[in-house]
């Protein structure tokens, strides 16, 4: 497998990759408390059946990562490209963000993921951030466990993103 920084000429090779994913349980979202105190359980629920949930993006967003992200690379084997992820870096901020992470499904769980978030922890390094950062739907349990496995912890939640979605946010530190 070869990483190597994202081209123009990527572009539709990267926007034909199925982004959607099966999972068997979902993150839900408890809230109990007043105005002086607020406690916010997310538990994990199994679904009575599997369920294919398309990706998160659509055809618009997607070309917007690739086409404005501050550092994009692309994985392939063969000449095919089978992955990609976009980085955007906020310097004041000291993070930067992954804006689109997705590996095609023939070949998840086969280390494309994870050599992606390499390249792009290592350059957060070289630009002396203090983390790295990405958003999941709580639908996406199969991504929550990558980030679990790969050192990146559970840091909050956005309500009410992406069509009325709750986005879990994870984060990598650095330092």
């Amino acid at each position: 497998m070869n990483i190597r920084p994202l081209a123009d000429s990527d572009f539709e090779a990267l926007l034909a990759l199925d982004a959607s994913f099966v999972t068997d349980r979902v993150w839900q979202m408890r809230q109990q408390g007043g105005t002086q105190q607020r406690e916010i359980v997310f538990q994990l629920v199994s679904l009575p059946r599997p369920l294919r949930v398309s990706g998160l993006y659509d055809a618009a967003m997607r070309r917007a990562c690739l086409r404005y992200c501050s550092f994009g690379w692309v994985a392939e084997e063969e000449g095919v490209v089978r992955g990609c992820l976009t980085l955007e870096v906020f310097p004041w901020l000291q993070t930067a963000w992954i804006t689109w992470l997705v590996v095609a499904p023939e070949v998840r769980r086969r280390g494309i993921g994870s050599a992606l978030l390499d390249v792009a922890i290592a350059q957060a390094r070289a630009l002396n951030l203090l983390s790295v950062q990405l958003h999941l739907s709580t639908k996406n349990y199969p991504a929550t466990r990558f980030c679990n496995v790969r050192g990146l912890q559970y840091c909050g939640y956005l309500e009410a993103s992406y069509g009325n979605e709750i986005m879990l946010l994870f984060a990598y530190r650095i330092r």
